[in-house]
C-alpha cells in the first residue's frame, strides 16, 4: 500500500476546521459558538491537568515494559492527555475526535492500535535488559588531533 504524504494532511485539516467553525457560526450565532470553544477548551485545560504527569510518567516508562497489556493501559492514560489537546484546539474536527478519545471504548481500541504499530517499530528489549546486568567498559577515542589542555 503506498504511503500518503503527510503535508496535504497538514494543510487541509486547518483549513476545513475554519470552514466547519464558519458554517457553525452561521448556524448557531456568535455568542453560542464562542460559549462552545471556551467550554471546549475550558474542558482541554482540565483535562491537560488532570492527565499531564500521570501520562508523561507512563509513557517514560513504556520502552522498558514487556507486558502487551500494562502498555496499552499507559497509552490510554496518555490519549487522555491527547483527548485535552484536541480539546483546547478550536474547531468542530478536533473537537469531535477529543470527545471520542473521552469515551472509554474508543480510547481503548486506540491504544491497542498503538501499542501494536509501535511494537513493530521497536524491537524487543533483550533478555540481559531485564536482569540489570551491567558489563562494566572503557572508551577509547582515537582522533587525528591533539586535545587542547
Amino acid at each position: 500500500m503506498p504511503r500518503v504524504p503527510l503535508w496535504p494532511m497538514l494543510a487541509v485539516i486547518p483549513l476545513a476546521e475554519i470552514f466547519l467553525l464558519g458554517r457553525l457560526g452561521m448556524r448557531l450565532g456568535a455568542a453560542p459558538l464562542l460559549l462552545l470553544i471556551a467550554a471546549t477548551g475550558a474542558l482541554g485545560i482540565w483535562l491537560i491537568r488532570r492527565a499531564g504527569r500521570p501520562s508523561l510518567q507512563t509513557l517514560s516508562r513504556l520502552p522498558d515494559d514487556p507486558d502487551p497489556a500494562r502498555v496499552a493501559r499507559n497509552w490510554e492514560q496518555a490519549l487522555l492527555f491527547v483527548a485535552g489537546l484536541l480539546l483546547l484546539l478550536p474547531g468542530p474536527l478536533s473537537d469531535l475526535l477529543g470527545l471520542a478519545l473521552l469515551w472509554p471504548q474508543t480510547r481503548r481500541r486506540v491504544a491497542r492500535g498503538l501499542a501494536a504499530s509501535v511494537a513493530r517499530f521497536i524491537p524487543a528489549a533483550p533478555p540481559d535488559a531485564a536482569t540489570g546486568r551491567v558489563v562494566e567498559g572503557e572508551v577509547i577515542r582515537k582522533t587525528s588531533r591533539p586535545r587542547d589542555p
